[in-house]
Formats: C-alpha cells, structure tokens, sequence
C-alpha cells in the first residue's frame, strides 16, 4: 500500500512539472502557431499524454519495488 502511495505522489510530481513546462513553451508560441492548433485539440493532447507519462511512471515505481522483493523471497 504504502509503494502504491508513493509511486502516485511522485507520478503527480511528475505531471505537474510536465504541465508547467509545457504551458511554458506553450506561452513562447507565436500567434500564428496558436492560431493552426484549436484549443480543445491542445488541451486534449497535452492531457492526455500527461496522463499516459504519470501512468507510466507509477506502474515503472511500482515494478521497480516489487520484482526486486519478489526475486529476494523467491530464494527464501
């Protein structure tokens, strides 16, 4: 329980830094870029790669944990 806490805390880290960043390079667009990309359709993308990286991150912390003790008790 307590891997699977801590897994998804840091995975939110990680999606928060994610979004500050992007919406950070999002704010040096010039207004002609902005223009070709519809709002819903950024919003879309960026949400939902954001959610597959933090997804990612919290199964990899999780495995990351959990194999290694699984390997340890399976000699025991």
């Amino acid at each position: 329980i307590l891997n699977t806490i801590l897994s998804a805390k840091v995975a939110q880290g990680v999606g928060a830094d994610i979004r500050e960043s992007s919406f950070r390079k999002i704010q040096t667009f010039s207004f002609s870029n902005i223009e070709k990309l519809s709002t819903g359709n950024l919003v879309v993308r960026q949400t939902n790669d954001i959610t597959q990286v933090q997804n990612l991150v919290m199964l990899s912390l999780q495995s990351l944990t959990r194999i290694p003790i699984m390997f340890i008790g399976a000699f025991i």
